[in-house]
């Protein structure tokens, strides 16, 4: 059996005979699917990558009931976020014959570059069941930099303050001597 990208796979015994239905809703993507990411920083120092082109899962209701649905969507390994306008959708509810379209934030937290499947699965399916699209990930030129968190400045004073308490001593290169005579 052949597991998706880095996906993983439900299996489900039955001595009844029956499975699960599936969630009746057809997926589709649009949008390039040639993603090139490049490497970001958060103001915390957490590395990521980030694509800017504009991608969507398309979810059709095409039986003659409502149908309310949970769509996950993941590449590469990590779960792809939906686009923050568009949060208040969860879950999804679709009325019979209704077709929305679900931006995503191309926004992961590792990339290998090369051909990958984005799955599409519904979190009502107990089995899971998944949807796939070939993509191929690439990384942009510039996305290979230091990630390491940059250092704060120190501010070293190049005087002494005026109001800084001084002191005087002999300088170090005159030893002071001190003799003693007997009594």
């Amino acid at each position: 059996f052949d597991v998706p990208d880095k996906g993983g796979t439900r299996v489900l015994v039955s001595t009844e005979g029956k499975l699960p239905q599936p969630v009746r809703l057809s997926v589709a993507l649009d949008g390039t699917r040639e993603l090139k990411f490049t490497r970001q920083r958060t103001p915390f120092g957490m590395s990521y990558y980030s694509c800017p082109d504009e991608l969507a899962v398309r979810l059709s209701n095409r039986t003659n009931a409502a149908i309310t649905a949970w769509p996950v969507v993941r590449l590469n390994g990590n779960r792809v976020p939906i686009d923050e306008d568009h949060a208040d959708r969860w879950p999804a509810s679709l009325e019979p014959g209704q077709t929305i379209q679900i931006p995503l934030r191309l926004a992961l937290g590792r990339v290998s570059e090369g051909p990958h499947l984005l799955q599409v699965y519904f979190l009502e399916d107990p089995l899971k069941r998944v949807t796939t699209f070939p993509v191929t990930l690439s990384l942009a030129t510039d996305a290979t930099f230091d990630i390491t968190p940059p250092r704060p400045a120190i501010d070293v004073p190049t005087s002494q303050p005026a109001t800084a308490p001084t002191t005087t001593s002999a300088p170090a290169t005159q030893p002071t001597t001190t003799t003693t005579q007997p009594n």
